[in-house]
């Protein structure tokens, strides 16, 4: 094992994340994980930075958990396209108006 303090912390956050990796924890831990140790700090939940990276793994998540087109059936017997959960999220964050869709 190396004496150097930055080592150390490479060596101590390798050993967390093979931890985390066993027990299936979140991407979002990972990232706690590092920021406590290589900064010695953790995030300002309130900052904006903390924020868009929330944001991020939000549309993360809806992307890679995608479900299929869902149809669902109307008063009259019409069906009616559900959008995506990931459009959904975006629609909530806006982030499809300056685009000009409409999904």
């Amino acid at each position: 094992m190396s004496t150097d303090p930055k080592d150390r912390l490479v060596e101590t956050f390798a050993k967390l994340m093979e931890e985390v990796e066993e027990a299936r924890g979140s991407i979002n831990l990972k990232f706690l994980l590092a920021k406590a140790i290589f900064a010695g700090k953790t995030y300002d939940k309130g900052e904006q930075r903390y924020q868009d990276f929330k944001q991020l793994m939000g549309l993360r998540n809806a992307l890679v958990h995608m479900k299929a087109d869902k149809f669902e059936l109307d008063s009259k017997g019409g069906t009616s396209r559900k959008p995506l959960s990931a459009v959904q999220y975006l629609q909530t964050k806006k982030s499809l108006q300056r685009f000009n869709l409409e999904l």
